[in-house]
């Protein structure tokens, strides 16, 4: 019997033996007996196709295309959709947007970043999907992607959900609790204005395996995943919303704000340097005041 091994572009055959891999790169440096042993083939099989200088731009011309093998049915793709239509309010889209701009420009490029993307954890089932507010994969490069699979890059650190006129019911948020334990999630944060202040902010950790809702005080709590803290400020043509401090209490910037920032600054010195100036400039009047004083008395007394 003889099988083609489309993974790894080999042919498998066999005797009166377990089937035996007889060629292709996974047998490349293998001597003939280790072979033997290894698999079980009995003397006879025919090893003569095995070359040990077998390069990798052999081993891709060899490999095969599943595609264009025969199957018993014909295969229906999964499509995992990029795009749907959500309802939702300006004031929801501006909170979401400046939480997104503040954690990229707080993390760089170094780190992935999403924002209302569908992220999808099982490979099979293009149903199972959610599309955090703003999410975080600490050490993955950011680049552009339409939908974000957790099998491919890993499952988001950091999920962050806003709540929404239209998302406020507990039962749909029980639902998109479960889905975030099953996607793998380790640290989820909700932020709903609406609610009384002090139970604006929830937060669930991943501890031992298990997905555990945090104890939240005061609307501050925080952030694990960064090693900073969640707050709750208001923004400017934004209002209140959860943003990120030091442990010292200072608020972690936007490019905006740091940009705002930078200019402030840079008027302040040269206000300061201005200042100097003008100190300098009137120290040396005076001075040469008082030496033309001198000279005067000094000439009145020859």
């Amino acid at each position: 019997m003889t099988l083609t091994c489309d993974t790894l572009g080999s042919t498998w055959t066999g005797t009166n033996r377990p089937t035996t891999l007889i060629s292709g790169p996974f047998a490349r440096g293998m001597g003939r007996e280790d072979a033997l042993e290894m698999t079980g083939a009995t003397p006879e099989v025919d090893w003569t196709a095995h070359s040990p200088a077998f390069t990798m731009g052999q081993m891709a011309a060899a490999a095969f295309d599943a595609r264009s093998l025969p199957h018993v049915r014909a295969p229906v793709p999964l499509v995992f959709k990029d795009a749907q239509s959500m309802p939702t309010g300006n004031e929801h889209w501006e909170m979401c947007v400046f939480l997104y701009a503040l954690l990229r420009h707080a993390l760089g490029p170094g780190h992935s970043f999403g924002g209302d993307q569908f992220v999808y954890w099982v490979p099979t089932n293009p149903r199972r999907t959610r599309s955090p507010d703003v999410f975080v994969k600490l050490g993955v490069p950011h680049r552009q992607f339409r939908v974000w699979k957790c099998w491919e890059r890993g499952a988001p650190d950091l999920a962050i959900e806003i709540v929404s006129q239209f998302d406020a019911d507990p039962a749909t948020w029980d639902e998109r609790l479960a889905d975030y334990t099953a996607m793998g999630v380790s640290e989820l944060v909700r932020f709903d204005r609406e609610a009384p202040v002090g139970a604006r902010l929830r937060a669930w950790d991943r501890v031992d395996g298990d997905f555990v809702e945090r104890v939240v005080e005061h609307d501050e709590t925080p952030c694990v995943t960064l090693g900073l803290v969640w707050v709750v400020r208001d923004v400017e043509e934004v209002g209140e919303v959860i943003r990120l401090a030091r442990t010292n209490g200072e608020l972690v910037p936007t490019a905006v704000e740091a940009e705002a920032e930078r200019v402030r600054l840079a008027r302040e010195e040269r206000r300061v340097a201005d200042e100097e100036r003008r100190i300098a400039d009137e120290g040396r009047l005076v001075a040469e005041a008082r030496v033309r004083e001198l000279e005067e008395l000094l000439r009145g007394r020859g």
